[in-house]
């Protein structure tokens, strides 16, 4: 969140995306995998003291991007698909001290996780990531805010495997945490 006041109705949309390829050379072949996304963001300050920043993503083969969890293409090599974004809201409740609450998730398309029963084998993805978060920030000077972050994270694992009859089976299993961060930022002007 920004320190910056913006004024009361103001708002901001902004559309972007990408495309791209990559070479893929596990073995002796190579194979070329498309990579491209579409996005979408906004920031709305319904009043001078209040803010509403989001972002919403869709596409394939994000890894490079932060998205998809991080995860590119599948063991046949075919893109990880993938869709997510975020939401904040942020209130000023004082000269120079902010309140701030969001929830992120990127979600990757659990039909991507299936791969070919040739072998005796057991893969993992990462099936979900998100992430609830509220913070407080204090303008301590003009150049140094004190923040306080208390986060909710939940990542949720899909494991795949085949046995000898060649069937796919599959389980997720989520793991959470709970967070609690401290930090000072020193702007140079």
């Amino acid at each position: 969140m920004s320190a910056k006041v913006r004024e009361k109705g103001s708002m901001e949309l902004g559309v972007s995306g990408h495309y791209g390829r990559d070479e893929y050379t596990p073995g002796l072949s190579s194979k070329i995998v498309e990579s491209w996304s579409g996005n979408v963001d906004l920031r709305f300050a319904p009043c001078d003291r209040a803010e509403l920043t989001c972002e919403l993503f869709v596409g394939d083969n994000l890894g490079a991007y932060y998205g998809g969890v991080g995860q590119t293409v599948n063991p046949m090599l075919t893109e990880i698909g993938s869709r997510g974004g975020w939401a904040e809201l942020s209130f000023r409740a004082a000269e120079g001290l902010w309140l701030n609450a969001g929830y992120g998730m990127d979600n990757p398309d659990d039909g991507d996780f299936i791969i070919a029963a040739t072998e005796h084998n057991v893969r993992s993805f990462i099936g979900k990531n998100s992430n609830m978060f509220a913070s407080v920030m204090y303008d301590l000077t003009s150049t140094v805010t004190a923040m306080v972050e208390l986060s909710q994270l939940e990542t949720t694992y899909a494991y795949r495997w085949i046995e000898e009859g060649h069937e796919l089976h599959a389980t997720d299993k989520a793991f959470d945490e709970m967070r609690i961060q401290f930090a000072l930022k020193a702007a140079i002007k």
